[in-house]
């Protein structure tokens, strides 16, 4: 009998780690197995229970209602909803239950589980969300209110960096949940953008923004990757043969002197037809760069919003 360890487990199955132990904890979902080392056991049959709980909770089932039924019934259930995972539904434009969720409880909810540590229940607000939400007021309405909030509370030393960094983690677990469904579905622009932040610049939460952006005006978007050198940039684009390129920066500290000619680089090299447009409120302002038809400066998400509207 084949075994798979816990991350295995989550990978598959669409859940974080912190869920699944929160799962056994406290629900009693299910009782892995242990190695000789004290590891954690899953088998393909816990697999797939995990599996199909993930599914019935993303789609408002309470874990504590389900957590204790059979497989059998819980297939039944899912059933009766008209799920299939094999067939995800098609949608021009993602539905809209905004109505039904409560957006400030949302968050509040998400503050306080941070405040304790309660990673299975930031995941389970953040999927419900996600789920209620169009990928553009998941993206404005939850995460960067909930970010800028969070920098506040670290900047005043009310949330730890340890926290904060596994809040990050589960944010971009749940944005690149979106990011992969969407190359699934078609594109209404032709337009093809690269997301990438530059060399010196790890922070990626403004081109997972970005991402979410893209995704909800179902543009043609390749989400590249942080730190890239401006000919890493250069390649990707010329392979993908994207038009625009979007960098985000987040503080310009560290990238004064060395940006201006990071864009340089690139706006003197890449494509004529190709726009280069810099996301975040950095307060980059520079005069002396080339082209400058051709690049941006778009400081917040709501703008960047607009102007990938006026693109479809």
């Amino acid at each position: 009998m084949k075994f798979f360890n816990i991350q295995m487990a989550a990978q598959i199955s669409g859940l974080t780690t912190h869920t699944i132990r929160a799962w056994e904890k406290r629900y009693q979902a299910l009782t892995p197995g242990r190695s000789d080392t004290g590891r954690r056991q899953y088998t393909s049959t816990e697999i797939e229970r995990l599996s199909t709980l993930s599914q019935l909770t993303s789609l408002g089932n309470s874990i504590g209602q389900i957590a204790h039924l059979p497989i059998e019934e819980l297939k039944d259930i899912l059933k009766m909803l008209n799920y299939n995972p094999e067939q995800p539904k098609m949608m021009t434009a993602p539905i809209n239950h905004k109505n039904d969720l409560d957006i400030e409880a949302t968050h509040k909810n998400l503050l306080m589980a941070l405040s304790g540590y309660k990673m299975d229940i930031i995941s389970h607000e953040l999927n419900k969300a996600k789920n209620g939400l169009t990928p553009k007021d998941f993206a404005l309405e939850i995460i960067n209110p909930l970010v800028n909030e969070v920098q506040i509370r670290q900047d005043n030393k009310i949330l730890s960096i340890p926290q904060v960094q596994a809040l990050y983690a589960i944010i971009k677990f749940h944005i690149g949940n979106i990011i992969y469904s969407h190359y699934e579905k078609n594109v209404r622009s032709h337009h093809k953008i690269a997301l990438a932040t530059p060399e010196g610049e790890h922070y990626m939460f403004d081109i997972f923004m970005s991402a979410l952006l893209c995704s909800h005006h179902q543009m043609n978007f390749f989400f590249l990757s942080s730190n890239l050198q401006a000919p890493s940039v250069i390649e990707a684009v010329n392979a993908v043969e994207a038009d625009i390129v979007i960098l985000g920066v987040n503080k310009l500290d560290r990238l004064k002197r060395a940006l201006p000619y990071y864009l340089e680089e690139l706006l003197t090299t890449l494509p004529e037809k190709c726009e280069v447009w810099l996301i975040g409120n950095s307060g980059f302002k520079d005069t002396s760069i080339p082209r400058k038809s051709q690049f941006k400066i778009i400081p917040s998400f709501t703008q960047l919003d607009q102007v990938l509207a006026n693109l479809v």
